[in-house]
């Protein structure tokens, strides 16, 4: 029946004159069964959208690849899954499914910057199956045929008035990175555990209630508007269908088409992706170079022979899917400097933020080029990104090897400053020490050897002596005060050179008068002595002392 659809897409304008296209965000809805119909799965899409979008805390979601439906009439055979398969996701249908709910519902949480515990996502798709939408009319919560805890959990968060109007929170909180505890913290006042013990609750009484979601104010008949499709675009979706489930047709569709359209695009890359499926790599490659999508120019890329032919295919890869995060991964590959090489890989775990892989890869990168601080960031984020409790705990790990790794660096390099510092220091002063000893060498040069031992010991002051007697006079000579001590019948002279540098002390040592003392008073003296006792003085005092 397949097979009669692609038929179908390819005959004369009689038939394609019935066949449309509504297009809107990332969304192409084809039809073959009228335009009334290709509106109404197109709001049914767009309303979804919007619903979980509003959830996230962005009610305009993307997706990093189109998502293509065609629209079949009843009874026709359909896929409703939503698959990828060539540059798109495609699925066909006639009504919407729960399977088809599912389906867009993974797609676009997929595509979401943000990240879900895999109980809560598992939980939103099952809620999601169930959603009915009537026009702008969009009820959340209705019970599927079967159901699980995660369904249990996600539904009290959305529909129950004590959590719903709070699940928006903990899911914004999670897409700007806040961990898990914290963000249900921050939305329910509860923690994981304590949440759980609600959840019991919550099946224990089994009142699942249904609530009106928010709606995108959409009327699809007027403001969705259908143009004409091509018979080779309704012609390429049902080729596309048929890889998307791996059935033996789809090569003979895309070699139809290319009969019809020899420079069909889609078709060169359809075949391309069937024979690199088969291992026929040279084929593959002239397929590819013909393709303009950025799956087709990524696949040219991995079997072209230099690197240059790879960054060329790669850069038109970029250029026809910004979204994308894996041409980044590969020009990342390919470079040679590690600030481009960060500098890919950074924009990678942008556009595919939940992919753990990709995040341990720019963290390793960034510790081997010293750049500690976004390293540990980069960890969080793998450890965040990945569901799986064992390779999150082989991240964590990793992370903290890493920290280790940095601390003892960090400890080694502060050593090792303090080791050169040190170093450094010891050559300045060996080298002051050697100028020190070329000036010696230099000032002693033809002087004769002094023998060290035979040297005076070193003083800091000059010898001093002690005169006791009694003052009986002193003469003022100007600037010089001249003492005459009398010890019996002998009499010594001692000069007071300078008076402000000579220590008076005892009784009477505010009146040093000049001349004859009356009455003469017991004195001592410490002067040190002149080697030259010319006039008979015997030295200069430098302490006086009064009894």
């Amino acid at each position: 029946m397949v097979r009669t659809l692609f038929l179908i897409g390819l005959c004369g304008l009689s038939a394609a004159a019935a066949d449309s296209v509504v297009r809107t965000g990332p969304f192409e809805v084809y039809s073959v069964a009228g335009d009334r119909e290709a509106r109404d799965i197109m709001n049914f899409a767009e309303q979804l959208r919007y619903t979980l979008g509003w959830q996230l805390g962005n009610t305009d979601l993307q997706t990093t690849w189109p998502v293509r439906m065609l629209v079949v009439k009843k009874k026709q055979p359909v896929q409703p899954a939503c698959r990828m398969a060539r540059d798109a996701f495609v699925c066909s249908l006639s009504d919407p499914t729960p399977e088809f709910a599912t389906s867009l519902t993974k797609i676009l949480l997929d595509s979401w910057v943000g990240h879900l515990p895999p109980a809560i996502e598992r939980g939103l798709l099952q809620v999601y199956s169930t959603i009915e939408i009537q026009g702008t009319k969009i009820t959340l919560g209705a019970v599927p045929p079967q159901k699980d805890r995660d369904w249990t959990r996600a539904h009290m968060l959305s529909v129950d008035p004590n959590f719903s109007g709070k699940l928006r929170v903990m899911l914004v909180n999670m897409s700007k990175g806040v961990e898990p505890e914290v963000a249900y913290r921050n939305a329910f006042g509860l923690g994981p555990e304590e949440l759980e013990r609600a959840v019991d609750k919550y099946l224990e009484d089994r009142n699942f209630g249904t609530i009106t979601a928010p709606s995108r104010p959409l009327n699809a008949q007027r403001q969705l508007i259908a143009k004409e499709a091509a018979p080779a675009d309704i012609a390429a979706l049902q080729a596309d269908l048929q890889m998307a489930a791996e059935r033996p047709g789809a090569q003979g569709a895309y070699e139809a088409i290319l009969r019809a359209t020899p420079e069909s695009t889609e078709a060169h890359e359809g075949l391309g992706l069937l024979e690199l499926r088969a291992g026929k790599t040279d084929d593959a490659r002239k397929q590819f170079a013909l393709s303009k999508s950025a799956r087709g120019q990524v696949e040219l890329a991995k079997l072209s022979a230099t690197p240059e032919e790879k960054r060329a295919a790669l850069a038109r890869a970029v250029q026809a899917n910004p979204r994308w995060a894996e041409p980044h991964v590969l020009l990342a590959s390919l470079e040679a400097h590690p600030a481009q090489k960060l500098a890919e890989l950074k924009k990678a775990t942008q556009l595919d933020a939940r992919n753990p892989d990709l995040w341990a890869e720019l963290a390793r990168l960034q510790e081997e080029n010293k750049q500690p601080a976004e390293a540990v960031k980069s960890w969080v984020a793998a450890e965040r990104a990945t569901g799986d409790p064992e390779a999150r705990e082989r991240i964590r790990q990793l992370r903290l090897g890493g920290e280790r790794k940095r601390l003892d660096a960090d400890i080694a390099a502060k050593e090792e400053m303090k080791r050169q510092a040190e170093a450094d220091l010891e050559a300045v002063r060996n080298k002051a020490l050697m100028s020190i000893r070329q000036a010696e060498a230099k000032a002693n040069a033809g002087r004769p050897v002094v023998d060290p031992s035979k040297l005076d010991a070193y003083k800091d002051e000059p010898d001093t002596k002690k005169l006791n007697g009694t003052l009986q006079r002193v003469d003022c000579l100007g600037q010089v005060a001249r003492l005459h001590v009398s010890r019996g019948r002998q009499s010594t002279m001692v000069n007071v050179s300078d008076p402000g540098r000579v220590a008076i002390s005892g009784g009477g040592q505010s009146s040093l008068a000049c001349g004859v003392q009356k009455p003469a008073r017991s004195i001592t003296v410490e002067y040190t002595p002149r080697s030259d006792a010319g006039q008979g003085i015997a030295g200069d005092a430098v302490k006086i002392e009064f009894h």
